[in-house]
């Protein structure tokens, strides 16, 4: 799923710090930004978040060979590349892959909210990491793949994006934060190659999967047992473990500690508790446990984020 991508390749990034570079919304346009990080391996990072005033039109490159991974969080965006007749419409959370074997110039369009981050995997490092030096997305001449919803590395993006998003990047842990997430989405992607079709889970483990992350969903302020889990969707404890896992990328307790935190920031960011009650909300007894888990999915405490409200 595209985001707002990086500006052309011949961007200058900041002379105090050759690894950064930020470019803020003009602003006629709304209000908003995008910066780039060049990270470990030659890795770059890019993030934005805007809020247009009314259809925002420009264009950006699409450096060759290299592998991109675009997570978009929220908005709408219609992409075109300049030979196709008609834009391609993508609309809220997704993840796309892109590998293209020549240069290429996309117009796009995107109105009122937006926010997403992209990951520019450098062709060196590919060749590393796939020792034939030939495996491409989509075969020889490369296209682009958009992760369907129930893939393992779709919901690690969304972690990965909300991870990158949250980052305080001026400081060197919030750069590490970032780091890490980038590679682990970047590992998960190359252990298990979503470009390859492999053997789907059968079907009465994929609606028991389905049902279990709709109780979590639900009932995220509860203790879960697997053994609970499984009764209720209907399925074996290890096979209930094992499919979880394949169709996320994530343990059960992971799972459900992300919806947790996801409530968290929303109730904190809107005004509406203080971090104690956020706590208490999503079903911590322990605060520093909270604040723990919350750092780990986010990359801030809790009392940084805005909104919050001071406890009663």
């Amino acid at each position: 799923m595209p985001t707002p991508s990086c500006p052309p390749a011949d961007s200058p990034f900041n002379d105090i710090d050759p690894g950064y570079a930020r470019f803020d919304l003009p602003r006629h346009h709304g209000s908003g930004w995008t910066d780039l990080h060049r990270i470990a391996h030659g890795i770059t990072l890019a993030r934005g978040q805007y809020d247009f005033t009314g259809t925002f039109e420009d264009h950006y490159v699409q450096p060759p060979e290299c592998l991109t991974i675009k997570i978009m969080v929220a908005g709408e965006l219609h992409l075109q590349v300049p030979e196709q007749r008609k834009p391609t419409v993508y609309r809220g959370a997704g993840v796309m892959l892109r590998q293209a074997s020549e240069q290429q110039t996309f117009n796009r369009e995107m109105v009122g909210h937006f926010s997403g981050v992209s990951i520019e995997v450098p062709t060196p490092l590919l060749e590393q990491l796939f020792e034939d030096q030939a495996e491409t997305i989509g075969g020889p001449h490369g296209t682009e793949l958009l992760l369907d919803s129930e893939h393992l590395c779709h919901n690690l993006g969304m972690v990965t994006a909300s991870t990158l998003l949250t980052s305080a990047m001026h400081t060197t842990v919030g750069r590490l934060h970032a780091e890490a997430a980038a590679l682990q989405m970047l590992a998960q992607l190359i252990d298990h190659k979503p470009w390859r079709q492999g053997p789907k889970l059968p079907l009465r483990q994929r609606v028991a999967v389905q049902d279990a992350r709709d109780i979590l969903h639900d009932e995220f302020a509860h203790s879960h047992s697997i053994a609970s889990l499984a009764r209720r969707v209907g399925i074996n404890e290890c096979y209930l473990k094992s499919a979880f896992k394949a169709a996320t990328g994530q343990t059960i307790a992971q799972y459900l500690r992300g919806v947790r935190m996801q409530q968290a920031r929303a109730l904190l960011e809107a005004g509406e508790c203080s971090v104690l009650q956020a706590c208490e909300f999503v079903g911590y007894s322990n605060p520093g446990q909270f604040a723990a888990a919350f750092r780990r999915i986010h990359g801030v405490t809790p009392a940084s984020v805005k909104g919050v409200k001071d406890a009663p």
